[in-house]
C-alpha cells in the first residue's frame, strides 16, 4: 500500500482492468474513423466546385472569344458589301 501512495492520481484513476481501457480506445478509433470521413467527403466536395469554377471559367473565355470571332466576321462581310456601294455612287 505505501506504493500506491505514490502513483499519481490520474494513473490510479484508470479503470481497474483492461477491458474498460479497450473500450476506450476502440471509441476514440472510431471517433478517429468518422473525422478522417468528414473531412475526405469536405475535401471531396472542395475539389468538385473547384474544378467546377474552373470549367465554368474556360466555357465562359471561349464563349466570348466565339462572339468576338462572329462579330468580326460580320464586320468584315459588311465591309466587303460597304465598299463597292461606296464607290458606285
Amino acid at each position: 500500500m505505501v506504493f500506491r501512495r505514490f502513483v499519481p492520481k490520474f494513473l490510479s484513476a484508470s479503470a481497474p482492468s483492461g477491458r474498460r481501457s479497450r473500450r476506450q480506445r476502440g471509441s476514440a478509433f472510431l471517433s478517429v474513423l468518422i473525422l478522417l470521413g468528414l473531412i475526405a467527403v469536405g475535401s471531396g466536395v472542395y475539389m468538385s466546385r473547384a474544378t467546377d469554377t474552373v470549367r465554368q471559367s474556360r466555357r465562359r473565355a471561349a464563349d466570348v472569344q466565339t462572339t468576338h470571332l462572329c462579330e468580326a466576321g460580320v464586320q468584315s462581310v459588311l465591309r466587303s458589301l460597304w465598299r463597292p456601294f461606296k464607290q458606285n455612287q
